[in-house]
């Protein structure tokens, strides 16, 4: 006759409980009402006969003749009945095997060629935005020629403090407002949503804004501007796209990869 021992805490109302077996697995018991009082006639031992018979645990249940909480109960005797019930135990662990599964096995890594014609389109993209005013006035042939006569290649800057220069400034930073609520809502680019591709972390989930601009871009300019090292870098970056995931190295420290929208 097996013995099933309640745990030390007892029983307490409204939780469940396990009644263990030695050498057999656990034992779910419970719950316990919350009013043993009015739930079961009044009696203690009346509401914890109806918690561990519904169970499928009968026989002789030594219950103290008190209401006190928590209840203390040594042991169980004769467990009966349990091994026959028909109602599935919601608590038990899977029996089937479980993969663990990525939020990323359902993405498709966008095409090299996608994402070098989204690259120069950005590039096409800004730089129409900020040159075209400036040209069609005459002011950056005029910026050049009073730089190179000066000998002082900063002169050039004041050509943004002209008419045309503050057009410039205004529609960049209209593109950089876009290009913000892009990469926010989407992890994508001006560019990169007319081709249908984006930005995601290695996993799959969403790359943020932060992520995207500091490692994806600022530290991989920074890198570049290094004499000799970021040439060298750039080449290395580049040629990363060759790789098995597509990750240039500004991915990899960024950990985000391409795939398609």
């Amino acid at each position: 006759m097996a013995r099933y021992v309640v745990p030390r805490d007892g029983i307490r109302p409204g939780c469940f409980h396990t009644a263990v077996a030695p050498g057999t697995s656990d034992c779910l018991i419970g719950p316990v009402p919350l009013d043993f009082a009015s739930a079961f006639g009044g009696t203690v031992s009346s509401a914890v006969e109806h918690c561990f018979h519904t169970a499928g645990v009968t026989g002789s249940i030594p219950v103290p003749s008190t209401t006190s909480l928590p209840i203390i109960l040594p042991t169980i005797t004769k467990r009966e009945g349990l091994a026959k019930m028909n109602t599935p135990n919601a608590y038990a662990p899977p029996k089937a095997n479980v993969a663990d599964v990525s939020p990323g096995d359902d993405l498709r890594l966008a095409s090299r060629l996608s994402r070098l014609g989204a690259a120069i389109l950005d590039s096409i993209i800004v730089g129409a935005l900020i040159y075209t005013p400036l040209i069609f006035t005459g002011a950056l042939g005029a910026a050049m020629a009073s730089a190179m006569r000066s000998g002082n290649p900063l002169q050039f800057w004041g050509v943004f403090l002209t008419g045309a220069g503050i057009v410039s400034c205004l529609l960049f930073i209209g593109w950089a407002v876009i290009t913000f609520r892009f990469v926010a809502a989407n992890g994508q680019t001006i560019a990169k949503k007319l081709i249908g591709i984006k930005v995601v972390r290695s996993d799959g989930s969403r790359a943020t804004v932060a992520r995207i601009f500091w490692l994806r871009n600022v530290v991989n300019t920074l890198i570049t501007l290094i004499p000799l090292l970021g040439t060298l870098y750039g080449l290395i970056d580049m040629l990363f796209i060759f790789s098995d995931r597509k990750q240039c190295l500004h991915d990899k420290i960024a950990d985000t990869i391409v795939v398609d929208a």
